[in-house]
């Protein structure tokens, strides 16, 4: 038994690390914790998107001017990994596009759309899972019946990391609840009105992926959340980890880092290491089906920003509008320059205003342009290291800026660009205010589109040297099968039987012709 093992069993809290680099940006959360989580009322159509989490596409199962019940399957995975979609409502299938449009692509998505019809009609609940007398595989069955994803941004479906946990012999389930982007606090107010059923969660999950121990991690300012999750656990086999407050705490290698000590190397998972992390989030939604036999059609959004009147944590159904949300927060439209989707660090601009919640959108930023200036012109690096001290990953990104620019491929690949998590710590520090991130996602672009040329390279060389190699097995084929015939050709003659009158035959008709050819050449003779 490890000394960590030992710490786990005997203490209802873990023993922190500390972790390199890192930042702590101003937190925004107040403003959106300041009231309950809120159910939303139903908007005028839910817009759901049918991108997966790897980038394929659902394809629908339901006809335009269909009508449709609540919890009913209206798009299938095109790949063995995804997730169905269910519908979060009753009502009308009012369009389904799963063309992109030829010009402004990055505008609109393959989507659906369905009107409600408000009557809540829905289709009969499955049997509920219960912790005692499921079985392992009744729970992860479960979790993949009703489409519970990743809620912490990635998407990724949960029974497949469960089942990924099975072939990995799983020490230990780490729930990430350390939500370090500034102004994202759906986790934090999950946590802290429904730690229960999150611990109740802990144990199904805990249970299904046969992990020897159960970690939540939070960061150490959100108090209420601590003080709810250390309630719910008294009795439990589960621990607590209070984590260090900075960004980026909760991401998934530097959060195994604080708790556990094991550092997670570049192009390893976690899984590897025997450690599944999965988000609160995720757990909630897994506990909440698995009790009520209904799918996942709902997640905590947070919505924030200064424009909006009130800012608040909203458990949302898939598929409502942005438009919809920001109205129902009264967003004053003369201060809202942009809305951003995710945290201000790793988030993205919104591109297409008719957007619906999807399960990645964890916040929804209002933003102003006090807040949110417009980014300030770009400088020349002065190599001061700021960002090498930020970098939670100890890369050295004055360097890879460097190669970035001039497209050294080779040196990106040998700094190891590709270790890079992206949380924009780097930028964040810049006093040239550099974009690093951009530039470090250029370089990561490039470096992908190399790796697949030179793999396009190797498989074009494979399938010359195949050819060549082909064509001389069957030249030579040719050969040797002219070759054994010629033998076979003179073993017949030096074997055929001969005789007296063949030979003066064989004789007379050679002589005949040379006389004929003389004949030829000589006529007069012929005369004489």
């Amino acid at each position: 038994m490890s000394w960590f093992t030992k710490l786990l069993s005997t203490d209802s809290s873990v023993r922190t690390y500390s972790t390199p680099g890192g930042i702590k940006p101003k937190r925004y959360k107040s403003a959106s914790l300041r009231s309950r989580i809120m159910p939303m009322p139903l908007p005028k159509q839910l817009v759901l998107d049918l991108r997966q989490y790897d980038g394929l596409y659902l394809k629908p199962c339901v006809e335009l001017g269909e009508s449709v019940k609540k919890y009913q399957i209206i798009a299938d995975p095109c790949s063995p990994f995804g997730l169905p979609m269910y519908a979060p409502t009753s009502g009308l299938i009012t369009a389904i596009e799963t063309q992109l449009p030829s010009n402004k692509a990055y505008l609109q998505t393959p989507h659906l759309i369905i009107e409600p019809d408000g009557l809540e009609t829905e289709l009969s609940a499955r049997a509920a899972t219960d912790l005692e007398t499921a079985s392992q595989s009744d729970i992860i069955s479960a979790v993949e019946t009703f489409a519970i994803g990743g809620l912490g941004g990635a998407g990724f479906p949960t029974a497949l990391k469960l089942k990924q946990s099975l072939k990995s012999d799983v020490k230990t389930l780490l729930i990430n609840g350390a939500e370090c982007e500034p102004f994202i606090s759906c986790d934090e107010a999950l946590m802290r009105e429904h730690a229960d059923e999150i611990v109740a969660g802990c144990l199904f999950l805990t249970k299904a992926a046969k992990a020897a121990t159960c970690v939540i991690a939070i960061e150490s300012h959100k108090k209420e959340a601590i003080k709810a999750i250390k309630h719910a656990i008294i009795g439990q086999d589960i621990k607590l980890a209070i984590v260090a407050s900075k960004y980026p705490a909760g991401s998934e290698k530097q959060l195994i880092q604080s708790v556990t000590g094991k550092k997670i190397p570049a192009g390893s998972k976690p899984i590897d290491a025997g450690i599944l992390v999965l988000n609160v989030g995720t757990v909630y939604s897994a506990y909440t089906s698995l009790t009520t036999g209904q799918p996942n059609i709902t997640r905590i959004t947070t919505l924030s920003g200064k424009p909006l009147r009130t800012p608040k944590n909203f458990e949302v159904l898939y598929g409502t509008p942005i438009s919809f949300l920001l109205e129902i927060c009264g967003v004053e439209k003369s201060e809202h320059t942009q809305t951003i989707i995710g945290g201000p660090l790793m988030g993205a601009p919104l591109q297409n205003g008719n957007a619906g919640i999807t399960r990645a959108s964890n916040c929804i930023i209002a933003a102003d342009v006090k807040t949110f200036p417009e980014a300030a012109a770009e400088l020349a690096c002065i190599r001061c290291g700021f960002c090498a001290d930020a970098c939670p990953v100890k890369l050295l990104p004055q360097q890879l800026y460097s190669f970035a620019r001039s497209q050294n491929l080779e040196q990106l690949q040998s700094y190891q660009l590709n270790a890079c998590i992206e949380c924009g710590a780097c930028s964040y520090v810049c006093p040239s205010k550099i974009p690093l991130v951009d530039y470090f996602k250029a370089g990561k672009a490039a470096l992908a589109e190399n790796a697949i040329k030179t793999a396009q390279s190797a498989e074009w060389q494979k399938r010359f040297q195949s050819r060549q190699i082909r064509l001389k097995t069957e030249k030579d084929a040719v050969l040797n099968k002219r070759k054994i015939k010629t033998l076979k050709s003179n073993d017949r003659v030096a074997t055929a039987p001969m005789s007296r009158a063949a030979a003066q035959s064989e004789i007379a008709a050679a002589v005949a012709r040379v006389r004929k050819k003389k004949n030829k050449f000589n006529p007069a003779k012929e005369t004489d």
